[in-house]
């Protein structure tokens, strides 16, 4: 797991919401659309209108699933002051400035940027010396 993963967050759900509207949008306007075209040429419309609409819901399965495996990586986080970085950080998009204040006490920008750089390290080790077949999240 590497922080310009994680970053992506907020992202995958803006294109999850991008690609409900895009969905959306095709099938009204494809039945509008459908009073236009001649009859000969209804069934390679609606094939083609198909093909689009099943390229979207592909696209948008795959956002889905890398954002639940990177949300259930954050909740997998067992430490409750970690986790609360992680969450102030990346899904709440709070710059380390801010995550720090809202961690209170003495902590710096710094300190917990580097606490999380630190897990990601133990996280990815451990990840490495794993059976194959356990490197799943």
């Amino acid at each position: 797991m590497t922080v310009e993963e994680l970053r992506n967050i907020p992202y995958l759900a803006n294109e999850i919401k991008r690609f409900d509207k895009l969905i959306s949008d095709l099938d009204r306007n494809a039945e509008n659309d459908k009073k236009a075209i001649p009859i000969q040429m209804k069934s390679e419309f609606d094939e083609a209108i198909e093909e689009y609409r099943n390229v979207l819901i592909d696209c948008r399965e795959r956002c889905r699933h890398e954002l639940k495996t990177l949300t259930a990586f954050i909740e997998g986080i067992e430490d409750q002051y970690i986790k609360s970085i992680f969450k102030a950080r990346f899904v709440n998009q709070k710059s380390w400035c801010r995550v720090a204040y809202n961690m209170g006490g003495y902590n710096s920008e710094d300190t917990v940027k580097m606490t999380c750089h630190r897990y990601l390290e133990k996280y990815n080790a451990r990840a490495e010396n794993r059976p194959q077949s356990e490197n799943t999240l």
